[in-house]
């Protein structure tokens, strides 16, 4: 059986810790998961592969749904008993939202890139787990912003990398500089017998230049 482990060249953006001034002894955690189970009695599996267990929680902005992608921020709370024998980590949960996850569109023949747009994307970082990719960048918000990430058979070359880009579409004026996170399920490219699998994101920055930045899902063949 196949598992999956991750390196990224760029490095994680998504996946770190640190320590805020109010709780110098206790870093505070910001990863990506996905829900399992519902609002009584759900609990979250980290893109490294832990199994959170946030307790009683209660949102006014966000009901917990089994499988849905987010974004939390937690503290590891070791004086907490684990509810199961499945629970890595008892926590308690400073921050919680649903992100988008948006599938990756193949273009097809007669299609025209340029139709997705060729709007700046600022600060591009990549990172990912569970057979995600994550996109994190900033944008300008118009009165209509549309995000499409795309396979383009004819940009592929024989040297083990999949290439996609990152497209933007604005309509309208737009001043106000933007956070997202963007999620893309990229199991197609996962299911191989080579030892790693390289993904490179192509968008155009600031300034109009085309950039890239790469990633790679490393494939363990041990069983489990």
């Amino acid at each position: 059986m196949k598992t999956l482990k991750l390196i990224s060249i760029i490095g994680f953006l998504i996946l770190f810790s640190s320590c805020l001034d109010d709780n110098d002894s206790d870093p505070l955690y910001r990863e990506l998961g996905v829900v399992e189970g519902h609002v009584f009695g759900f609990t979250i599996k980290t893109d490294q592969g832990n199994v959170l267990d946030p307790g009683d929680i209660h949102s006014e902005n966000y009901t917990p749904t089994h499988g849905d992608r987010v974004l939390l921020q937690y503290y590891v709370n070791d004086e907490k008993e684990l509810s199961s024998d499945i629970v890595d980590y008892m926590i308690d949960l400073q921050y919680l939202a649903k992100i988008d996850v948006d599938n990756i569109y193949h273009l097809n023949e007669g299609d025209s890139i340029e139709h997705f747009g060729e709007d700046n994307i600022f600060d591009l970082q990549l990172s990912g787990g569970q057979s995600f990719l994550n996109l994190e960048f900033t944008y300008i918000k118009a009165d209509k912003n549309e995000f499409a990430l795309i396979y383009n058979p004819d940009e592929q070359k024989d040297d083990g990398n999949i290439r996609l880009d990152l497209r933007h579409k604005s309509e309208g004026e737009g001043k106000d500089q933007v956070y997202t996170i963007k999620s893309f399920p990229i199991d197609e490219f996962l299911d191989t017998e080579e030892d790693y699998v390289s993904i490179i994101v192509y968008a155009t920055d600031r300034y109009g230049s085309v950039i890239n930045k790469q990633i790679q899902y490393y494939v363990d063949f041990t069983d489990n």
